[in-house]
């Protein structure tokens, strides 16, 4: 590439310095970050998946009570 593109390509990039740039101690915080979300959304759906279990067991629940009342009524 000659000094012409290269310049051209350099005018194209945004202004920036050393200080837009990402450092590994950038990444590791992001990274424990994003670990931290990641075990609250965990966490969080575990519950709800628990949550809903209990509510499909006590539908079944009274929809066989239900069912087994009515059996019994009929002749």
């Amino acid at each position: 590439m000659g000094a012409q593109p290269a310049d051209t390509m350099m005018a194209l990039l945004p202004p920036v310095g050393w200080a837009d740039v990402a450092m590994k101690q950038d990444l590791s915080n992001l990274e424990l970050r994003l670990d931290a979300k990641m075990n609250v959304l965990r966490v969080d759906l575990s519950r709800e998946m628990r949550n809903y279990f209990f509510a499909l067991v006590s539908a079944f629940t009274v929809l066989l009570t239900l069912a087994t009342a009515i059996s019994h009524l009929l002749p």
